[in-house]
């Protein structure tokens, strides 16, 4: 695949290409942070706020928390991974309500309860 420099103006990488590259570039430079004794960077990327469901996939093989996840509803397999591998979901109930998802029907607490790793977020300060 050619780096973004090389992306002609048309060209639209899948939101898995751009996951896949932060990823590939956070871990490169944590490997040179953990050497010179500095902390680390971890990925948390926006997935599942708005999109397809391969968002959620592929932020599940790349990312240690995310924020948002409202479409991981549509997908119980997806559901049991992140409650396996305890990936956290900054869930945004009021920013959502306004954008994508009325307030009743935000699955926060329907993952509480299926025990996934979920807690309550601003999305934006203020909001």
């Amino acid at each position: 695949m050619p780096t973004p420099a090389q992306w002609p103006r048309v060209f639209i990488p899948a939101f898995s290409y751009y996951a896949y590259y932060c990823y590939a570039n956070l871990y490169t430079l944590n490997k040179l942070r953990e050497l010179k004794g500095m902390t680390t960077i971890r990925f948390r990327p926006h997935s599942g706020e708005a999109g397809d469901i391969d968002h959620l996939a592929a932020t599940f093989l790349t990312s240690h928390n995310i924020a948002h996840g409202i479409n991981l509803r549509k997908s119980p397999v997806l559901q049991y991974l992140y409650y396996l591998a305890r990936i956290g979901l900054a869930m945004s109930p009021l920013s959502n309500s306004s954008l994508f998802l009325d307030y009743h029907r935000n699955p926060f607490q329907l993952f509480f309860l299926r025990g996934l790793n979920v807690s309550l977020s601003t999305d934006n300060p203020l909001h």
